[in-house]
């Protein structure tokens, strides 16, 4: 544009301060005054344009070099509407003062192309620099600290460079920052010094050039945006990065960050991005901080330790890798987003990250992993004070889509809602390389498909455990998993612990000691193998189930096992084998405190399903219903290497299609064993009661089962004294007194007394098949010569019976039985041991069928 010569009026005749006056393009009276130099001197310093049909002038440069009277010089342009009109604002096209010092520059509309002052010296300073507004794809250069920049609306696409040691006192802009297409547009830098403060009342916009609508600088204060951060919405190609963007590039780092929108993560690389090369005193993002198409997108990283963290909002991941992410080479403070955590489709999307500790995390909503692997994570490098989520946490698509981490102790985990796997390996995942304080989850407890879904994970101590509903495993392999590698303090379950179709899905293991479970429905295996499972390498304190324990289609599916002592347990329904081996087991290594069954225990259709299992002692267990074997080996069985202190069975002991179903197995010795309904086999299997009973010890004797009542009749059974799992092999068992109130058919009552069958010898197929004929025999072991085995008394109340015509033969044995009575007749039996042993004798043949006998071996 062509320069006119001034036609400015000058207002009077002065040296300093100089004042001078103009009417501008659209009729505005402008004023423009300097605190130095004189009328002349500032008029030789303008240079304006031609004036149009109203007299008016625009001003395009003030050169204040053109004196070096200028140098810290205050500038002020003011205008004032106009007697031909105006909007109250005045345009200037350029400043000029290289190498100079200014004061405070006011000008009361804008500057459209560039800016330069400064002295490039240490000491150089400009006071302070207030406008309406700044635009222009043109370049700043202020080579001086600067006191304040104050743009009363946009600062659009200008380049400004502050580059004195002092830096930037405050950025106060009260529209927005807007970048464009151009690189480093809508951008303030201050390189070498620190912001002191930044106060943006509208956006920053990130064009689609490089480093547009972006502030960096050394340190800054404090950081307060009224609208929302915006990086790039529109990719022009190329490796175009960084939109919308606040960079602190020293180790000061930033202070106190304030936005009352949002943080909107763009396309291009780096957009949306808040970084600092040192701490952030805290975060509070009014609304949501949203991941973009870009990678790093809507991220905040800081080389210190970050503050709290508060999010008005959601934090939510998008397809770029690493959008929406904070990330903290150091601690965070605290976490709080009053929204949902969501993961993205991208790697690391949706993450919280410190290398230190966290402080307590709490999100106001949901917690969801994402398709991404990493994404909806929360990852300390120590520990992590608490972690609160008010609604539901879910596991994503990707492996550890969903996941909060920690290397050190984790305070307590506290979710509202529900606990949910994915379909990612480890997803809804939350794991602590030591202790978890407590966990205590409102909803369910749900697996995914994917392995180790919906897991909570500690290498050290786990505190007590809540589970407001069900816990169930899902299709992947251990998922819906507790696990700690030492202790876990107690567990509660709601609803009912449910196993899933994965294997270990449902799962509850300690390697330390578990203190009391609760379930408050139903204990039920799941179709893969040990799902449904609570397993302690140690001890048990106690169970509590208040529904009934059913074992599913797997392997070892609903089962309870301790390494260790396991305390009281008690099932208010059935305890009922599935199609799995070992379906619906209850297994100790060592002792079971006491059982206390409200229903029935019921073996299932295969081996060992339906069990009770303990390989030290076993306190009283009482039974409300029946025990009914299955067509499974060994199903409905109740087994102790040790002692039994007492069976109670208020139905009946059946046995099932399965060999040895059905089964009372004692390898130490009993109290007393109360049935009462019946005790029944059948023809392929007999209903059993096996007691060992321990090695007698001088003259003290080995007592296997203290006493023996049933309210009804026992029909094809075998109850032992002196043997378990078919040993016989003490010699010197014996049972106190025995009281049946129904029929005996077809059953053999023994103690230390064994049969060889036809063949004579131990070992072939026919032992201890017949009892009461002349092949029984005291049995095998160490036979204490001061004691002998005994029946103390058989009372039945009904009739005894064998099979009429058959081939097979049935008995009560032992070497002494103190007395007999069937229905009110006692038997005349000759006092002391092995001498009732005629097998033909009439006075020993009980029944009608002939092939029932008394026989003292």
């Amino acid at each position: 544009m062509k320069a006119f010569p001034s036609t400015l009026e000058i207002l009077e005749a002065r040296i300093a301060p100089a004042k001078l006056s103009l009417i501008d393009i659209d009729g505005d009276l402008v004023t423009i005054a300097t605190s130095k130099g004189s009328n002349a001197q500032l008029n030789a310093a303008l240079t304006l344009t031609a004036a149009n049909g109203i007299g008016g002038q625009s001003i395009t440069k003030i050169d204040l070099t053109t004196n070096a009277v200028f140098d810290g010089t205050d500038l002020s342009i003011i205008a004032k509407r106009g007697p031909d009109g105006g909007d109250g604002l005045v345009n200037v096209g350029s400043i000029v003062a290289s190498n100079f010092d200014l004061g405070t520059v006011t000008i009361d509309g804008g500057i459209t192309s560039t800016f330069d002052a400064g002295k490039n010296t240490p000491a150089s300073k400009v006071k302070a620099i207030n406008v309406q507004s700044i635009s222009g794809t043109n370049v700043w250069t202020i080579g001086a600290s600067v006191g304040s920049l104050k743009v009363t609306g946009n600062l659009s696409d200008e380049e400004i460079h502050i580059n004195g040691a002092g830096g930037l006192g405050s950025l106060s802009i009260g529209g927005s920052l807007i970048g464009n297409p151009t690189i480093r547009t809508g951008y303030i830098t201050v390189p070498n010094g620190a912001i002191g403060s930044v106060k943006i009342g509208g956006d920053i916009v990130g064009g689609t050039g490089t480093d547009s609508g972006e502030i960096s600088a050394a340190s800054i204060g404090s950081l307060n945006i009224g609208g929302s951060i915006r990086g790039a919405t529109t990719d022009p190609g190329g490796s175009h990065l960084r939109t919308g963007c606040i960079f602190a590039t020293g180790p000061a780092g930033i202070g106190a960050i304030k936005i009352g929108g949002s943080i909107f993560g763009g396309v291009l690389g780096s957009s949306g991005e808040i970084t600092s090369s040192g701490p952030i005193a805290s975060l509070t993002v009014g609304h949501s901080i949203l991941g973009g198409g870009g990678a790093n997108t809507a991220q905040i990283s800081a080389t210190g330790n970050i503050g709290g963290v508060k999010i008005g909002g959601d934090f939510q991941g998008g397809a770029g890798s690493d959008s929406a992410e904070i990330f903290s080479s150091k601690g965070i403070a605290s976490v709080t987003i009053l929204g949902s955590l969501i993961g993205g489709s991208n790697t690391d999307t949706g993450e919280i990250f410190c290398s230190q500790n966290m402080g307590p995390v709490k999100i106001g909503d949901t917690f969801q992993g994402g398709d991404g692997t990493n994404s909806g994570e929360i990852f300390s490098s120590k520990g992590i004070a608490s972690f609160t989520v008010v609604g539901s946490f879910f596991g994503g698509s990707n492996t550890n889509a969903g996941e909060v981490f920690c290397t050190e102790n984790m305070g307590a985990v506290k979710i509202g809602g529900n606990f949910q796997g994915g379909g990612g390996g480890n997803s809804a995942e939350i794991f602590s390389s030591k202790q978890i304080a407590s966990v205590t989850i409102g909803g369910s407890f749900s697996g995914g498909g994917g392995g180790n879904s919906a897991q909570i994970f500690s290498s050290e101590n786990m505190g007590a455990v809540k589970i407001g509903r069900d816990f169930q495993g899902g299709g992947g392999g251990n998922s819906a998993e507790i696990y700690s590698s030492q202790n876990i303090a107690a567990i509660t379950i709601g609803g009912s612990f449910i196993g899933g179709d994965g294997g270990n899905a449902g799962q509850i293991f300690s390697s330390g000691d578990m203190g009391v479970l609760k379930i408050g429905r139903d204990f039920l295996g799941g179709g893969g193998g040990n799902s449904g499972e609570i397993f302690s390498s140690k001890t048990i304190a106690g169970v509590l189930i208040g529904g009934s324990f059913v074992g599913g289609g797997g392997g070892n599916s609903a089962e309870l096992f301790s390494s260790g002592n396991m305390g009281a347990v008690k099932i208010h329904g059935d305890l009922h084998g599935g199609a799995g081996g070992n379906s619906a087991e209850i297994f100790s290594s060592k002792q079971i405190a006491s059982l206390t069954l409200g229903g029935s225990l019921i073996g299932g259709s295969n081996s060992a399903s339906g069990q009770i299992f303990s390989s030290d002692k076993m306190g009283p267990v009482k039974i409300s219903g029946d025990v009914l074997g299955g067509s499974g080996a060994s199903s409905g069985n109740i087994f102790t290497s040790s002692n039994l202190t007492s069976l109670t069975i208020g139905g009946s002991l059946v046995a099932g299609t399965g060999s040895s179903s059905g089964q009372v197995d004692v390898t130490g010795g009993s109290g007393a064993i109360t049935i009462g309904k019946n005790i029944a086999g059948n023809a392929s299997v007999l209903a059993e009661i096996q007691v060992r009973g321990n090695n007698a010890v001088g003259a003290k004797p080995s007592i296997a089962i203290t006493s023996l009542t049933v309210g009804g009749r026992v029909d094809h059974a075998l109850i032992v004294g002196g043997s378990a799992n078919n040993s016989f092999d003490n010699p010197d068992a014996q049972i106190g007194a025995v009281k049946v109130g129904g029929d005996w058919i077809d059953s053999n009552l023994v103690a230390g007394a064994k049969n060889v069958g036809a063949d004579g010898a131990d070992g072939g197929g026919d032992d201890n098949i017949n009892f009461g004929d002349t092949h029984d025999a005291v049995m095998n072991g160490t036979n204490d010569a001061q004691v002998t085995s005994k029946i103390a008394s058989i009372t039945i109340g009904g009739h005894v019976s064998g099979t009429a015509g058959g081939s097979d033969h049935f008995g009560f044995v032992s070497q002494e039985i103190g007395s007999f009575k069937v229905a009110g007749t006692a038997f005349n039996l000759t006092p002391g041991p092995s001498n009732d042993t005629s097998t033909s004798s009439t006075q020993l043949v009980v029944g009608v069928t002939g092939d029932v006998t008394i026989h003292e071996v």
